[in-house]
């Protein structure tokens, strides 16, 4: 199944299969330059097993093309 090219944003939730209806939710986002070792052990402690965290889903997407170009 090829899943590669371009996305409306209005399709970007069933990427993932995420709800696309409202639901009772809290979102944040950021951007990361580096997804080193560090990056990934912070993460974990917060979000991973054991760590009491009520998040039930942690995405890490990768933003090529206009997103990595430099402005």
């Amino acid at each position: 199944m090829d899943l590669m090219g371009p996305v409306p944003m209005h399709e970007l939730g069933r990427i993932t299969e995420e709800p696309t209806e409202p639901m009772p939710t809290m979102e944040r986002s950021m951007f990361l330059d580096d997804l080193g070792d560090e990056v990934i052990a912070r993460l974990t402690d917060v979000a991973g097993p054991g760590s009491g965290s009520p998040l039930t889903v942690l995405q890490i997407r990768q933003l090529g093309g206009a997103f990595a170009a430099a402005s």
